[in-house]
């Protein structure tokens, strides 16, 4: 059987077409979630849908012997608990540090944090709250000091978290 170059590109078009609108409704246009990534996998202990939403620093930083580092803004539904943090990939310290971070053009608010386990990263606490608050804002601005270190900051566009953020609402039942 011969096919035409032109039967099959015809064809690959078609389908790459019927492809794509096959998942159009499932997905977001880059223009409505911002730059934000989103991995979605199924829990192997509960079966539910696991989120994982994240956001690259607009900026990276310096950290530990002059490494540069891109931290990230992450939030996570996991076995329908909520979970809010930056990875900020150098050593922290370890249970607990405080971290300056300031919403839009709002006063700046001194937080505590929990210190990961690898303690590299910044879990915020009230992780729902943190999410609705910066779903309805532009930009993030973070500052922590690494122990040992000196403090070091970034910036995170939160534009289009709105509409990034709705299958981890949905996948956690807020």
């Amino acid at each position: 059987m011969k096919i035409s170059k032109f039967t099959l590109v015809s064809t690959l078009i078609a389908l790459s077409a019927l492809t794509t609108n096959a998942f159009a409704d499932d997905s977001l246009s880059l223009d409505d979630k911002g730059e934000w990534e989103i991995q979605k996998n199924k829990s192997p202990i509960d079966d539910s849908e696991n989120i994982h939403l994240y956001i690259y620093a607009e900026k990276p930083i310096k950290g530990m012997f002059g490494k540069v580092i891109r931290p990230t803004l992450n939030f996570v539904c996991r076995e329908n608990k909520t979970d809010a943090f930056i990875t900020w990939d150098t050593y922290l310290g370890i249970d607990s540090s405080d971290m300056i971070t300031r919403i839009d053009s709002k006063k700046a608010v001194t937080r505590e944090v929990y210190i990961s386990t690898d303690n590299k990263a910044a879990f915020f606490q009230m992780p729902v709250s943190i999410i609705k608050e910066m779903s309805n804002s532009q930009k993030l601005y973070a500052q922590i000091i690494p122990y040992g270190e000196s403090p070091v900051a970034t910036t995170f566009n939160l534009k289009g978290l709105s509409e990034a953020v709705k299958p981890l609402r949905q996948a956690c039942k807020w």
